[in-house]
């Protein structure tokens, strides 16, 4: 998508309207997103995500090894529940299927599908996978083999509905239990991640695997309702409490298939994105950032000092950005205003506390300001050093790759833009002014703005690396107001200082 023509402004009308560049555009606009995850993917070394717009299709197959017996008898019950996990209705699942999830996450922009095999006996036990991630790379060509002779098909172009050459995305759900459910934590491979095979070269004509995720059954299901399907064992590491068969997994890992980070961290330090998004603790709808970052949202940017009044995003899609020069990248920094409403895709999530470990999603209505720096550094893979830092999402260069910031503190994730300090790709700005940076308090209702509150970075200082500027050092420039909020819709007043 292309960022919608400004009007050009005549150098003589400049000095007509008090040198105003901005004065004959209207208070505020809604502004096209230019970038997606996709575009960074291209330049990050990733080389390809599932299309995040218009069509895409999946790949799934489940994988049988020679002790699968051992886990599962009832193999048929497995397979129709993994079908039903990823392509299943509403009422199926007793909550999403991937499909139907991405369908309302998307607001409709996306038509994900899926095509799930009958389960595929590698010949091999799940011993070789236990360490061995090399393997599983192996076994992912192997399995799209196997895949195109058993059902005789030449080429997978049906599966590469962006028609870059590699199939939209490969899902091997394997017949073991994962490492936490089986209690063996030297099984590290035994788990649910995403990957890119990176070396393998696109063809259109007939595409080939890249970026896949590889997750357990068990994640299906609790262990009560494991014993039942699968008529053997109580391996499980889903939650089916309150539902027939459990997804958050599966929809967690193709976030990833899409390119978006996780932004918990791995070393638990801090919790700064609070804790109740999809890619952050597996719950509830996506954050906005990572919306607008796949063209789901609609951003509606101020021009001056205004009101505006937006609907819940789980209704419409609508977000407020305010930045000191928004341009429609999502790879900048920037404050997000949102109406989260515990419905949509929050609500299953905001009644049931997910697999005893949550967060629960607040009960009421009310706005989360997020704080975004999706800005991108320009490393020289020559010197390992960076040679820019950029918000557009394009070719950095012959001996360049992109990175942005993660929500991860160490040093093996996260890159540092200048200082001591790392920032974070996503933080949620909690309503309180003696809450520090980079926070370990997961998010309450307590965190949310509403009728009556104010925001400004001066006043929200100690939730900000620099205090009072942002990470780029520079001012936001804008003051807020929330006028109204309500389950129905919010009115805020932006103040533009700057």
């Amino acid at each position: 998508m292309k960022l919608k023509q400004l009007l050009v402004i005549p150098f003589i009308s400049m000095f007509l309207v008090g040198c105003d560049p901005n004065a004959s555009l209207p208070d505020y606009q809604k502004v096209d997103t230019i970038y997606t995850f996709a575009d960074f993917a291209k330049y990050s070394g990733y080389m390809s995500t599932s299309p995040s717009l218009g069509e895409s299709k999946l790949l799934v197959i489940p994988v049988w090894f020679t002790d699968s017996n051992t886990y599962i008898a009832n193999k048929d019950n497995v397979r129709n529940d993994i079908e039903t996990a990823f392509i299943g209705t509403s009422e199926e699942t007793g909550w999403e299927s991937v499909c139907s999830y991405y369908s309302k996450d998307s607001f409709g922009r996306l038509n994900l599908d899926a095509t799930v095999s009958s389960w595929y006996e590698c010949g091999k036990p799940s011993s070789d996978f236990y360490t061995n991630g090399d393997n599983t790379n192996t076994l992912v060509y192997d399995a799209v083999k196997w895949y195109k002779e058993t059902y005789k098909v030449s080429a997978l172009t049906d599966f590469d509905k962006d028609q870059n050459g590699y199939i939209d995305g490969v899902i091997l759900i394997y017949a073991a239990p994962d490492y936490q459910a089986a209690g063996k934590y030297d099984r590290s491979n035994m788990w649910a991640y995403t990957f890119w095979l990176g070396k393998t070269f696109a063809l259109k004509k007939n595409p080939v695997p890249n970026v896949f995720f590889w997750a357990s059954y068990d994640f299906m299901y609790s262990p009560e309702k494991a014993v039942d399907r699968t008529g053997l064992s109580e391996y499980g590491n889903g939650d089916t409490r309150y539902c027939n068969l459990d997804t958050h997994t599966y929809i967690h890992e193709m976030g990833h298939v899409f390119g978006i980070y996780d932004y918990y961290d791995y070393d638990h330090v801090s919790c700064a994105a609070g804790g109740f998004s999809m890619q952050d603790f597996n719950v509830g709808g996506h954050d906005p950032y990572s919306r607008l970052a796949l063209g789901w949202v609609d951003a509606l940017v101020p021009n001056r000092t205004t009101s505006i009044t937006v609907k819940p995003v789980e209704e419409g899609g609508e977000i407020i950005i305010l930045s000191p020069n928004y341009i429609g990248s999502p790879f900048d920094e920037y404050i997000i205003l949102e109406l989260y409403t515990p419905t949509g895709l929050n609500q299953f999530d905001s009644e049931h506390f997910y697999n005893n470990r949550g967060p629960l999603g607040p009960s009421r209505a009310g706005v989360r300001v997020w704080h975004v720096d999706g800005r991108l550094i320009s490393v020289n893979t020559r010197t390992n050093k960076i040679d820019a830092i950029v918000n557009e999402a394009k070719n950095p260069g012959s001996s360049h790759i992109l990175y942005h910031a993660t929500n991860n503190n160490n040093g093996d994730t996260a890159f540092t833009y200048g200082g001591n300090a790392y920032y974070n790709e996503l933080e949620l700005i909690k309503n309180d002014v003696n809450e520090e940076y980079s926070a370990t308090t997961i998010i309450g209702e307590d965190s949310l703005f509403y009728t009556g509150d104010s925001f400004s970075v001066k006043q929200f200082r100690k939730q900000f690396v620099n205090g009072t500027r942002l990470n780029n050092k520079k001012a936001l420039g804008w003051e807020v107001t929330f006028n109204s909020v309500t389950e129905d819709e919010m009115t805020v007043t932006l103040i533009k200082t700057a």
